[in-house]
């Protein structure tokens, strides 16, 4: 059995038809009936399977009872009946529809037919609920009913505008958890990333405006001014430089500036180079051959001379925060002693004069501990040792008696005043009084070699104590120089000497071919006022 009515007093859907022995008639409601027309309250005789159809009999509770015979279903509180009521019968009157005869074997077939066209309705539209993506509406109790099919049931809730849950037209929302787009650009605008872009090799961040963007790449990153197509430099407020080269970024941070600048041989005042304005100084490599320095009004001049410096080199400016007039240039020599010069300017005035730094390269301490000019120097000790510096490399020293030395590969003694001038060059030891501890005499033969000699020497005049007397000497007697001291001798050397062919071979290979152009090129483009 697939349903029935449940009781008399509350109808339920019926899905079937009744068996002998079930509930055979209807008294849900009352009526009242005038003439051939029937009016129910609280009935439903159009209910699904509730079997009241024409033919049915109507015996109404009234006082006399009267049978009345269906004629037509108007509806769930109309039917029209014959014969006539006589009287009336008033509202709230008590009834019975008698629903089935099913004894007789017409009214049991007429049973059967309508039970089957009832189930044939309802799966039918069970059907429909079932396989439908749309809306169905089937008929309950005689009430149209509307729902969802059950391959559309995504319409359920937030997503009840959904209509299918595959091929997809209507883009899920971002309240749904979608993008609300149906491509990238449209997807990016609603999740407010429309200013994000990505490609196979890069991603890059837009400004509000769209002039610029930040490109990231696996290797590189930077801000890019899409309008200008440039990239642009980080600002120092941001913890960069401000610039997109290191020159710039040197002026900016007020640093210093090494960036292979020239001064060419063709210069004519080192006061051009100065640095680049704002920053802390700049380095220039000098390429001013040492013929050229004589076109050059301010170039320094050597230590203890009055000859220019020599041509190759380097020179800082050093600027005094960055500020004009405020510089201070040092320039290093290539050449083997290293001359190094300096001077400066302060508050626009005119640089102040060179000042030519002294060092172990371009002095000497003698044998009394004092500082003297120095290349190049031999320093001859009592066994005839020696000691000679770069100038001086290639002299040799041969002990030939006691107080003979012959000194080999020079051309004899270098005249400088700062030595004696002429008949100098030579720098003996003396006692704590000053006193000299020896005589000296020379002879330089026709090959330029030197032969030293050396000679006990007293001070009879001196108190006793400081007389220099020695066993075994008198004054003016041949004596090897006393121990602990030396001599030094001041020489000359020849041009094939192994300091003075090095020297010249680097001036030919510093104005040589590509290193002569890559110096000279484009010098003049570096100069700074």
């Amino acid at each position: 059995m697939l349903g029935h009515l449940a009781n008399n007093n509350s109808p339920s859907i019926q899905m079937g038809f009744l068996l002998p022995g079930e509930n055979m008639i209807y008294t849900t409601g009352t009526i009242a009936i005038s003439g051939s027309t029937l009016t129910g309250t609280g009935t439903n005789f159009t209910a699904s399977g509730s079997l009241i159809r024409v033919g049915c009999t109507v015996i109404a509770m009234s006082n006399p009872v009267q049978v009345f015979q269906i004629t037509a279903v108007g509806s769930a509180t109309s039917l029209s009946v014959t014969p006539a009521a006589s009287p009336a019968l008033a509202a709230g009157t008590k009834f019975a529809i008698l629903l089935s005869d099913s004894l007789s074997v017409d009214g049991l077939a007429q049973d059967i037919a309508e039970t089957f066209t009832l189930y044939q309705k309802n799966i039918s539209g069970f059907a429909d609920v079932m396989n439908g993506s749309a809306d169905v509406t089937i008929t309950i109790n005689g009430v149209a009913v509307t729902v969802p099919g059950q391959q559309s049931l995504a319409k359920k809730g937030a997503n009840k505008d959904i209509t299918s849950l595959s091929g997809l037209t209507t883009a899920l929302s971002v309240a749904q958890g979608g993008t609300g787009g149906k491509d990238a650009p449209a997807a990016r605008t609603n999740l407010q990333l429309e200013r994000v872009e990505q490609t196979s090799t890069e991603t890059n961040v837009k400004s509000p405006d769209g002039t610029k963007k930040i490109i990231v790449t696996n290797s590189d990153w930077g801000a890019y001014d899409i309008t200008a197509k440039v990239f642009l430099p980080l600002p120092m407020n941001r913890g960069g430089t401000g610039a997109a080269d290191a020159t710039a970024a040197a002026v900016n941070l007020k640093t210093f500036i090494n960036n292979g600048a020239v001064i060419p041989t063709t210069a004519t005042a080192l006061t051009d180079y100065v640095g680049r304005p704002g920053s802390a100084g700049e380095s220039y490599t000098n390429n001013v051959t040492t013929a050229g320095v004589a076109n050059v009004t301010d170039w320094p001049t050597k230590a203890f001379s009055t000859s220019k410096a020599y041509g190759w080199g380097h020179l800082l400016a050093l600027r005094y925060g960055g500020n004009e007039g405020y510089c201070t240039q040092l320039m290093f020599s290539n050449e083997a002693v290293c001359d190094v010069h300096v001077r400066n300017q302060f508050g626009g005035a005119a640089f102040r004069g060179w000042a030519a730094l002294l060092s172990d390269k371009n002095t000497t301490v003698d044998a009394n501990g004092f500082i003297k000019k120095a290349s190049p120097i031999v320093k001859i000790f009592g066994s005839g040792n020696s000691e000679t510096n770069e100038e001086s490399e290639g002299v040799t020293v041969v002990r030939e008696a006691e107080g003979v030395y012959l000194v080999s590969g020079c051309l004899g003694l270098n005249s400088d005043l700062a030595w004696g001038g002429m008949a100098g060059g030579i720098e003996v030891p003396k006692d704590i009084n000053g006193q000299p501890q020896i005589w000296v005499n020379y002879d330089v033969e026709s090959t330029g070699d030197i032969v030293l000699r050396t000679y006990h020497r007293e001070h009879s005049t001196a108190p006793v104590f400081a007389r220099n007397i020695v066993d075994g000497y008198s004054d003016g007697s041949p004596r090897d120089i006393p121990t602990g001291v030396f001599v030094s001798l001041r020489v000359e050397m020849p041009q094939d000497s192994k300091y003075n062919i090095a020297k010249e071979k680097a001036e030919k290979e510093m104005m040589s071919g590509d290193n002569k152009a890559e110096l000279v090129g484009d010098a003049e483009d570096v100069r700074m006022n």
